[in-house]
């Protein structure tokens, strides 16, 4: 068994080696073409992640402030003002 499954080995690792002499440098620069756009597509999901985050983060401020207002105003703090005078 085991030799058997190093023969299957022996025969992908020369299959392998048979495809890529044949694919040769074009191949090469193709696939290094591919991580290129690759890399060039996940940093530009990247930098809209961050500005997705960079807004909500902004937002979520922006609705805090307005809910502690708010949360003032119902307690009646924010209409002491308004009878003093």
């Amino acid at each position: 068994l085991k030799m058997t499954h190093l023969q299957e080995k022996q025969v992908i690792l020369a299959e392998n080696a048979g495809m890529r002499a044949l694919l040769g440098e074009d191949a090469s620069e193709g696939v290094q073409e591919l991580r290129e756009t690759e890399d060039g597509v996940n940093r530009a999901l990247l930098l809209a992640a961050v500005e997705e985050i960079t807004n909500l983060r902004t937002r979520v401020s922006v609705l805090e402030g307005e809910a502690a207002k708010h949360k003032v105003s119902a307690s009646g703090y924010g209409l002491a003002g308004m009878f003093s005078g």
